[in-house]
């Protein structure tokens, strides 16, 4: 973990196989390549909560290729098929300062992020020689009550939900869910590391926005976000 990321507010998500695999084109910067696809990410909005974009990516010591920085967004993407995304988690991204300071988590912004990080490993995922039979999807908030401060989750992104807004619990939070590989769908598996969180600082998941029902079970609805726009 860098320094930075250890003195701020930070949401980290980290999508890794159970078993370490091998991408095809994670350095190739051809057409339809993962080296094209993190230089200009999926988004739903073009002034959404969007992964880093037109950024020209950079080979890390033969590692894993890099786009963006910490101030508006880190996405890393590994030969053995990990991407870990990295974006403060406070007023300069996914949260309001209130004028007492206090660090609200915005709830569009914090759905649309993890929606459009799974839309973007989706397509790792069929970038893998072998795909892999399982998935873990982690999110972690660091430093959620840094210098007395503490984070907060409003549960809806309306004006009276205000009166709803629940604290961090704890500094830190780490939460990982298991996906099996062929069942992989951004709408669902964004939803289920989405519900970690909520649950996390105390709602059920009735209270994630932006939701619908598919075949029985809830899962994010891109739709309901593009209307934003009107």
């Amino acid at each position: 973990m860098s320094k930075k990321i250890k003195e701020g507010r930070h949401l980290i998500i980290t999508a890794y196989p159970s078993e370490p695999g091998r991408l095809r084109s994670v350095f190739t910067p051809v057409e339809g390549s993962i080296r094209k696809l993190i230089e200009n990410p999926p988004h739903l909005r073009q002034a959404g909560w969007n992964l880093p974009t037109h950024e020209q990516a950079k080979i890390i010591r033969g590692e894993f290729i890099r786009v963006g920085d910490l101030e508006y967004g880190l996405l890393n993407v590994y030969r053995d098929g990990t991407a870990i995304y990295a974006v403060r988690a406070d007023e300069g991204f996914l949260a309001w300062a209130t004028p007492q300071n206090e660090q609200r988590i915005n709830p569009t912004a914090l759905v649309e992020i993890v929606y459009n990080f799974a839309s973007f490993y989706e397509f790792v995922l069929k970038d893998f020689e072998q795909k892999p039979y399982y998935l873990f999807i982690r999110a972690d908030l660091i430093n959620m009550h840094l210098n007395g401060v503490i984070s907060s989750l409003l549960p809806y992104p309306s004006t009276w939900s205000f009166r709803m807004v629940k604290p961090a619990p704890e500094e830190n939070m780490s939460k990982t869910v298991e996906i099996h590989a062929e069942n992989f769908r951004p709408e669902a598996v964004s939803f289920e590391l989405l519900r970690e969180i909520y649950l996390w600082f105390g709602f059920e998941e009735d209270k994630i926005p932006y939701t619908k029902v598919k075949d029985g079970r809830k899962e994010i609805d891109p739709d309901q976000i593009l209307k934003l726009n009107g």
